[in-house]
């Protein structure tokens, strides 16, 4: 069994947020959790399919 000095839960953008603060303080000993086959939490990426440039008014 493993053990890890923090754990984060949650692959959002606070938990992603947590990690980057561990690793910029060199810490590496640290799981990170997510529920979901991908990270970001609520935050999706989609095309939009307008021109570049245009603006909506």
């Amino acid at each position: 069994m493993s053990s890890y000095q923090y754990i984060i839960i949650g692959g959002g953008v606070s938990g992603l947020y947590a990690a980057y603060l561990l690793e910029q303080r060199g810490i590496t000993d640290y799981l990170l959790i997510e529920a979901n086959d991908v990270l970001g939490g609520r935050l999706k990426s989609m095309p939009i399919n307008e021109d570049e440039g245009q603006s909506k008014t």
